[in-house]
């Protein structure tokens, strides 16, 4: 009986503690940009920011997870493997493949953005 009263009261204390340091250190860096004068834009939720294809991530994500368990499903059938030992390691390192493939998706764009803003600046 006491122990899920103490792991629900640990599991608590942890989550306020880490949200007790977020926010005190968040605090704590806003306050020493402001007294030495530096420019604290950064930290104005309404300034415009680079958007990102958050759609496209997840998108690929998911299309390669779907295609990690089809895949791990096959293999299972094939080669006559245990319980999920092919879907787990198959969804695993098709999920991370999706994840290295969008880097190399938004990399690309950003230095395609680059070579253009150079561009402009040279016929201006």
């Amino acid at each position: 009986m006491a122990v899920p009263i103490i792991f629900f009261l640990s599991a608590a204390a942890v989550i306020i503690t880490f949200m007790f340091l977020y926010f005190s250190t968040r605090h704590k860096e806003r306050m020493s940009l402001i007294e030495s004068g530096r420019d604290a834009s950064i930290f104005d939720e309404r300034a415009p920011k680079r958007k990102t294809s958050s759609a496209l991530k997840y998108g690929l994500f998911f299309v390669f997870i779907g295609f990690g368990v089809l895949m791990g499903i096959f293999m299972e059938e094939a080669f006559r493997m245990p319980d999920a030992g092919g879907v787990i390691p198959s969804v695993l390192i098709s999920g991370g493949l999706a994840l290295l493939l969008y880097y190399k998706i938004t990399k690309d764009n950003a230095m395609e953005d680059r070579i253009t803003k150079d561009r402009e600046h040279e016929t201006v």
